[in-house]
């Protein structure tokens, strides 16, 4: 890895970007550790792919990650007519899911029941490559998720001359017939407490892409739960999916055969999504775990672990002290181009140009001249309020009852701020994002995909959030 000037790197990924739009993810979303690895896919013959180049700009609050948006939505284009052209196994993908899920579970419960923290370093790195190459696995056999939105469906549907009832296919698919994240973490929470368990266990539940909690962190939030009514709230959701679930399939009787096919593909990645994120918490944590007690047994600093990238500490003990100087500097921040070779290149200066020069090439408008802001309806519904823009964790207590929650993308940690907020807007996100299944759990008004609206709205300004046409207005700067 060769230091360069902040330009270079830049000129480069615009290169590669041509005349493709951007896709900015922003915010505390990912840990620089893992995201080397992150956005690779298996073809339909299996063959693993990546939609690389990709830049990530990084200062002390904030991680801005541009890819090219063409290759990201071609994953789940193509893969959507993969499923079509019966070129792709739904079932098999399900299967080869369902398989890496129990593999993280069991890594996961023998970590906690078995494994002996004291072991020598040779035997950590060997499970930790493990887990790093189950996660890789297990995004890459998903990875055609995150991008697939209406749009996306609407395009792939008219290629192919196929006239069907879309509306209808997707108000079907919104019909949530799963346990979700959530209550399945609360259901766990309660199976740790009853059986007396190491509460350490709940660190996928108190965890984020930006922390693990320690055990004083889980012993302290435990204590202020009230088991009864996440029992009862637990119960209450049962109840409601099974319901749903019977709406959902006396629905899908009246599809024909192949609106039924198309509807079991976005099903499966609604469903998906949301499930994906238990095995993905878990393996963060026990990578999170063991690569800090790798490298303070090689004399480095715990801490130093959230700006190591896992692939360097996976060469060994040499190779990560020699990488500790640009440890330092990316907790700072740092430019950072992620090749299609898996090469990388990094430099620590020119942090704000680079980001500028980046977000001019999106081509946004001045705020002072946009009335209104277009993104695709997440969860319908109608309401005005103020926005207040979250993109950190740390921002999180600033949110008021009532707000409009603006932000890029949401995640599970920003479930107790969609519960107060009034309506939610993201920049991100199509029919399978988090912002779109639990905003129509929550009965929230939602736009996603807007691009720009972490740009074009400010803290404070009144706007009106038409989530029956997918239209954010601005009332009042």
């Amino acid at each position: 890895m060769k230091n360069k000037n902040y330009k270079e790197l830049v000129n480069r990924f615009l290169s590669a970007v041509a005349n493709n739009r951007i896709l900015r993810l922003q915010g505390e979303f990912i840990p620089f550790f893992v995201v080397t690895d992150w956005l690779k896919y298996y073809d339909k013959n299996k063959h693993i792919n990546n939609i690389y180049p990709v830049l990530g700009i990084k200062n002390k609050t904030n991680f801005k990650f541009y890819v090219i948006d063409g290759k990201y939505a071609g994953v789940a284009r193509d893969t959507f007519k993969w499923h079509l052209d019966n070129e792709w196994s739904l079932k098999q993908n399900k299967k080869d899911y369902d398989l890496i899920k129990k593999e993280i579970d069991r890594e996961y419960e023998n970590y906690f029941n078995h494994f002996n923290i004291k072991s020598d370093s040779k035997t950590k790195l060997k499970l930790l490559s493990k887990v790093y190459n189950q996660i890789i696995r297990l995004v890459a056999l998903t990875l055609y998720i995150e991008r697939l939105d209406k749009e996306i469906i609407s395009e792939v549907l008219s290629e192919y001359n196929l006239n069907l009832d879309e509306d209808k296919i997707l108000a079907v698919s919104e019909i949530i017939d799963f346990i979700p994240f959530e209550t399945k973490n609360n259901k766990f929470i309660i199976d740790v407490l009853k059986k007396k368990e190491n509460l350490q266990k709940l660190q996928h539940v108190y965890s984020d892409y930006t922390y693990v909690g320690s055990k004083d962190f889980i012993t302290n939030e435990v204590s202020k739960l009230d088991l009864k009514k996440i029992s009862k709230d637990i119960l209450f959701k049962e109840k409601q999916i099974k319901a749903n679930k019977m709406k959902k399939d006396k629905l899908k009787k009246s599809l024909n055969k192949k609106e039924k096919k198309i509807l079991d593909f976005i099903n499966f990645a609604i469903y998906c999504r949301d499930d994906r994120k238990e095995p993905v918490q878990k393996s963060l944590v026990l990578m999170y775990n063991i690569a800090r007690e790798i490298i303070f047994g090689w004399g480095i600093d715990k801490n130093k672990i959230n700006n190591c990238l896992m692939t360097d500490i996976l060469k060994g003990k040499q190779n990560t002290i020699n990488k500790l100087a640009e440890v330092s500097k990316r907790e700072i921040g740092f430019v950072f181009l992620l090749k299609k070779n898996d090469n990388y290149e990094e430099t620590f200066t020119g942090i704000l140009d680079a980001a500028k020069i980046i977000d001019s090439r999106l081509g946004e408008e001045s705020s002072f001249n946009i009335k209104e802001i277009k993104g695709h309806v997440g969860s319908k519904g109608h309401y005005k309020g103020r926005v207040k823009i979250i993109l950190n964790s740390n921002e999180h207590s600033k949110f008021k009852d009532g707000e409009i929650l603006v932000t890029g993308m949401t995640r599970p940690e920003f479930v107790p701020l969609m519960k107060k907020s009034g309506a939610i807007i993201t920049d991100e996100g199509g029919v399978t994002s988090h912002a779109a299944i639990v905003s129509r759990e929550l009965g929230k008004p939602c736009i996603i995909g807007t691009k720009i609206a972490t740009d074009i709205l400010k803290d404070g300004m009144l706007v009106e959030v038409d989530a029956n046409k997918g239209i954010v207005k601005i009332l009042r700067k």
